[in-house]
């Protein structure tokens, strides 16, 4: 919650149940207001966390009262200025897109054509994600089998690296924060617009809106892997990426950041095994 003048501006989750299916509902002087279908926004994205997240305000003079409810992924962090609220979330990956992605490529690369083939047909069939998968496996191990001496060796070392490349690839893809953006004004609620950026935020002091721009401070990777990297990005009002300092402190991560002005300040944290 934030105090802008005489407004109150609060943020509020509400977890989907499938099972026993329930809009967000406020009680006004008594009175129910459920929130319609119709009325909440939502995006053309993945996630498999989707919860309600509403953004309301209260007139602390006439008790006014405005809400926006929003269908996003669960918001972990967010960042208030005094004309806009930030709502983060870390992006996900579909299962059956990650496959795609997988075949199109790893597999379409060194496999030979009809062992490519039988991939497409076990992604394209209605077996689960994990029957898929696995299918898929038996498939590259069947081929690898099939072929020896240096043939055998040639395949080994052109998929590990087309693989490793790949993994480092969906790496980033599955570390990225959605931002949200939406006005607050005289207790009116608009969402703006929306962005994302590679990494995971750590607070509400990474991020921060300097004359229009908003700024926010991420890592990626792991860092007892030893790959993590810090980087910096800046947005314009619309969220689109107008700047970017990346692969700061590689292994290391930030444990604190301040924006204050022109500039900014990280502290970075190597775990050392002693």
């Amino acid at each position: 919650a934030r105090m802008i003048g005489d407004y109150i501006y609060f943020i509020s989750t509400k977890d989907i149940s499938f099972n026993a299916f329930e809009l967000p509902a406020y009680e006004i002087n008594g009175v129910t207001r459920l929130a319609a279908p119709s009325d909440v926004v939502y995006f053309d994205y993945y996630d498999d966390n989707y919860v309600f997240t509403s953004v309301s305000s209260i007139n602390l003079g006439d008790r006014e009262f405005d809400s926006e409810v929003y269908l996003i992924g669960y918001t972990s962090t967010v960042f208030v200025s005094e004309n806009n609220i930030y709502l983060t979330s870390q992006k996900r990956v579909a299962v059956n897109d990650y496959l795609d992605r997988y075949a199109d490529s790893v597999l379409k690369e060194v496999l030979l054509s009809e062992e490519y083939g039988r991939v497409l047909d076990v992604l394209n069939s209605d077996k689960t994600n994990w029957d898929k998968r696995n299918e898929i496996n038996e498939i590259v191990k069947d081929y690898s089998d099939s072929l020896k001496g240096e043939e055998k060796s040639d395949f080994a070392s052109d998929f590990s690296g087309r693989l490793d490349e790949f993994s480092r690839e969906m790496e980033r893809e599955t570390q990225k924060t959605v931002i949200h953006k939406i006005s607050v004004d005289s207790g009116n609620v608009k969402y703006v617009a929306d962005g994302e950026v590679y990494g995971t935020v750590l607070n509400q002091f990474s991020m921060d809106e300097s004359e229009g721009y908003f700024r926010i401070a991420t890592t990626t990777g792991e860092i007892w892997q030893g790959t993590s990297e810090n980087h910096i990005f800046v947005l314009d009002e619309d969220l689109n990426l107008v700047g970017s300092l990346e692969n700061l402190a590689p292994g290391e991560r930030i444990y604190s950041a301040r924006f204050i002005g022109d500039r900014v300040y990280l502290v970075t944290f190597k775990k050392v095994d002693p």
